[in-house]
């Protein structure tokens, strides 16, 4: 079955629809809310140039979110694979995606976070991510090393220690190619 593909109005127009349901189900008073990753996060929040993504990848979601997204097939909660992905700690760092939503307040890891875990899925689109100019323009490379090399972040996600070897060469050829060194600026 080929999945479809979502732009970005597709995406805030899915969460819309979602928002609604979660809205009929508990009412006006009460705000709940959801973490997304992968391209959604990045598109969303304007991290990104691509254009198009096949889901919107749910990590956490309050009781009546989770009650309300099997009705919208294109958001995925089948990814806890990917918390193994993000430095622990992440839920720490979480962001506020400017969303004009009633019922729901949509999060994403801090940009760092979402770097390390493309790191450790290294697809050509995830590297489009990570080097678009605003991922470069606003990520802070010192938190970035932070994330990568202390031993109570990254490292301990990674269920084997050549996950992690892996993920440090992968790291260091980013920060090569695209760190403040060769253009990247630091956040600011």
């Amino acid at each position: 079955m080929l999945k479809r593909t979502l732009s970005k109005d597709s995406l805030l127009t899915l969460l819309r629809v979602l928002d609604l349901e979660v809205l009929h189900e508990i009412g006006p008073m009460e705000i709940v809310d959801m973490v997304i990753v992968g391209g959604a996060a990045f598109m969303c929040d304007g991290l990104t140039e691509r254009e198009l993504t096949q889901d919107i990848d749910v990590i956490e979601a309050s009781e009546p979110v989770a009650k309300c997204i099997p009705q919208i097939p294109e958001i995925n909660t089948s990814c806890a694979v990917f918390l193994d992905c993000l430095p622990y700690g992440y839920e720490d760092r979480l962001v506020e995606i400017p969303i004009s939503l009633t019922s729901i307040r949509v999060f994403r890891p801090s940009l760092e976070d979402l770097v390390v875990m493309k790191l450790r899925s290294y697809r050509d689109h995830d590297i489009e991510d990570i080097t678009s100019p605003e991922v470069l323009r606003r990520i802070d490379w010192e938190q970035l090393q932070h994330l990568i090399y202390d031993p109570d972040e990254a490292k301990a996600s990674c269920m084997a220690d050549i996950d992690y070897k892996m993920l440090v060469a992968k790291y260091e050829d980013y920060r090569r190619q695209w760190g403040p060194e060769q253009g990247g600026k630091a956040k600011e």
